[in-house]
């Protein structure tokens, strides 16, 4: 295993990419991912550092704050990339869309029109500015659309989404797992709807008060485990 320096990996050494991958529970989904990912960031990304985050179980995913806390720990870097576990690209993918520079979030691989899912870059000061993912989405798909929401109130620079008919023909693989899509019912609809009428009513206090609420701003964790995966590939397990 290689030597593990915490401190050289911190926030003193500027990256152009932190690449943060939200993990629980697909340990064959991160066997293909660094053997089969990783060898294309090597080629094309001359300075990264990938964070796999995994949460401890005993309560529901909470993507969004995985996703914080990796950037709490890694965030002198010029780009953010969220990257799901089990979405594979090709090399031409990641050649010709991973180093696109050009938006405050570039949606390289989303669902539908209304998330940042999937594949995703934000500008380091864009995710800074929009307080991250709220920390409250538990379960899953709302931190998606409460960040894309974030983005457009602050009126950030978002690319075109990718649709999920045209994601094999432009390289995608998506690993074979139990789906999470489905019908939001209690909680998360109270949720998915409430982020909808933020969106819509048009009160800008009353939107920068709801992404100041939950955030960057008020991450709290506790790091269990940490140790590296391979030289630019860490992995740490937290409680959230």
């Amino acid at each position: 295993m290689p030597t593990f320096n915490a401190a050289s990996l911190n926030a003193k050494v500027a990256r152009d990419y932190l690449i943060i991958v939200p993990y629980r529970d697909r340990a064959e989904h991160l066997k293909i991912f660094l053997s089969e990912v990783i060898p294309m960031f090597e080629t094309y990304m001359a300075s990264y550092h990938v964070i796999v985050v995994e949460q401890e179980e005993g309560k529901s995913f909470n993507s969004g704050k995985l996703i914080n806390v990796g950037f709490a720990e890694y965030e002198n870097c010029r780009f953010v990339m969220k990257h799901d576990i089990d979405t594979i690209p090709s090399e031409n993918q990641v050649r010709k869309l991973y180093l696109n520079r050009a938006y405050d979030l570039h949606r390289i691989w989303a669902a539908h029109n209304a998330v940042c899912g999937g594949v995703c870059v934000f500008k380091q000061n864009t995710f800074k500015d929009v307080n991250g993912f709220p920390n409250d989405c538990w379960g899953w798909g709302i931190e998606d659309r409460a960040m894309y929401y974030r983005c457009k109130i602050l009126q950030k620079n978002v690319s075109r989404h990718r649709y999920i008919r045209h994601m094999f023909s432009r390289g995608f693989t998506i690993l074979p797992h139990t789906s999470n899509v489905r019908t939001y019912t209690e909680e998360l609809k109270v949720r998915s709807d409430y982020e909808n009428n933020i969106m819509k009513c048009g009160n800008i206090e009353k939107q920068l008060q709801h992404i100041s609420s939950s955030g960057l701003n008020n991450l709290d964790y506790t790091i269990v485990e940490r140790k590296m995966l391979l030289p630019r590939v860490e992995s740490i397990v937290v409680s959230i």
